[in-house]
């Protein structure tokens, strides 16, 4: 055994086989990242490394491989939560330049309705001839974005159809 401190500052004892097998650190690493996966922005940084690092990715071919990258700082969670803050309320995040890297002087918080229509988060509908986005109509039906937008692009049905058919409701067994 050997007594062995973390870069964190922890002292601990350490099996001697162990230190030159895999102990990185007392364990600080791993709760730190078991921490960070519950973090409301994790998922957004998750969904920026995976644009810009992951070939399956379908994002991939205009991010990553148009080589559109993450700023060095960015690479550590810790720093990506640090630089955006908190998230707004219905707000979604965006790069200002979307030919530029993922950086602190690149990046805006958009309000989910005022999104550009032309993104595809958010295209315009017209039904009964109006024609409004996603957001703007979810607001007014009642129904959620979400529902719609997966009635649309998932299921293909008409816009009419996903803006007027009511929505299940499945009652719990007991």
């Amino acid at each position: 055994m050997w007594l062995c401190k973390c870069t964190c500052g922890t002292k601990k004892y350490i099996r001697a086989e162990r230190l030159t097998a895999s102990t990185k650190s007392c364990g600080c690493l791993k709760a730190s990242k078991a921490g960070n996966q519950t973090h409301p922005l994790y998922k957004i940084w998750e969904n920026m490394r995976q644009k810009c690092y992951n070939y399956s990715n379908m994002h991939f071919p205009e991010v990553g491989g148009a080589g559109i990258k993450i700023c060095e700082r960015w690479e550590l969670f810790k720093n990506f939560a640090e630089d955006i803050g908190p998230r707004p309320e219905g707000h979604i995040f965006r790069r200002i330049d979307d030919t530029k890297w993922f950086g602190p002087d690149n990046f805006i918080w958009v309000p989910r309705k005022r999104l550009n229509p032309k993104d595809r988060t958010n295209p315009p509908l017209t039904y009964l001839g109006k024609t409004q986005t996603i957001e703007e109509w979810a607001e007014e039906t009642g129904l959620s974005r979400r529902n719609i937008y997966q009635r649309i692009y998932v299921y293909g049905h008409s816009v009419e159809k996903a803006l007027t058919a009511p929505t299940k409701l499945y009652r719990r067994v007991k």
